[in-house]
């Protein structure tokens, strides 16, 4: 069936209504935002009891750390970068390993942003020396936005436990006062708690990519 002029005129008229509609939908929709998220927000099991009814200014504690390359490290090289936090030990045989392949799928993602950065803290510093973590980074080829983390014991367990939120503070299969947890924790420039994820799921870690271009977007 052949269209007349008029039919065409129409038909190029609705086309071009429907791109139109479709354009400004797309800058008048707003943009995903993230929850910052305070000690109160979270699941009480994870936070300690002296900070539980904290509602709002949280952020993740200064710390003195050594990294892979056996240089000593601390929050403010970090100051204005969005950083993921885990915690795992390189002679872990359960979730370790899956958590860490899935952060190199997030370090690989973002392999050229220079604004993010990985910190894999060990919770058995005691084994995992500086040494040992290079050779761990090696195994897994991580890059330079993936950085390994050692130290002393009580402040990486503080940190987990009361910068970060990422392990519930019970007895373990490994002892009475052992960190193993699969949480992946988003964190803002500005040291603001913005997520968590299970660092064994793919779809997980998925998620946290997107959410971690969302924090790149709003900058």
């Amino acid at each position: 069936m052949k269209l007349s002029s008029g039919g065409i005129k129409i038909l190029l008229f609705l086309l071009i209504l429907s791109g139109g509609i479709t354009f400004a939908y797309q800058i008048l929709k707003p943009s995903p935002t993230l929850k910052i998220y305070q000690p109160s927000d979270i699941n009480p099991r994870l936070v300690d009891s002296t900070l539980q009814a904290q509602q709002q200014n949280h952020t993740i504690a200064d710390f003195n750390l050594i990294d892979q390359d056996s240089n000593q490290v601390s929050r403010k090289d970090f100051q204005d970068k969005i950083i993921v936090a885990d915690f795992f030990f390189t002679t872990c045989p359960s979730i370790c390993p899956k958590m860490s392949a899935n952060l190199k799928m997030v370090s690989d993602h973002f392999v050229d942003e220079t604004k993010l950065v990985i910190l894999s803290h060990t919770v058995t510093p005691e084994i995992d020396s500086p040494s040992v973590l290079k050779q761990y980074a090696k195994e897994y080829d991580a890059k330079d936005n993936w950085i390994f983390l050692t130290g002393d014991r009580k402040e990486i367990y503080n940190l987990a436990r009361r910068s970060y939120f990422a392990a519930i503070d019970e007895p373990s299969t490994e002892g009475p006062d052992f960190v193993h947890t699969e949480n992946f924790v988003l964190v803002d420039k500005k040291g603001q708690l913005r997520g968590f994820y299970d660092g064994t799921s793919k779809i997980d870690s998925e998620r946290l990519i997107a959410d971690i271009q969302v924090l790149l977007n709003d900058e």
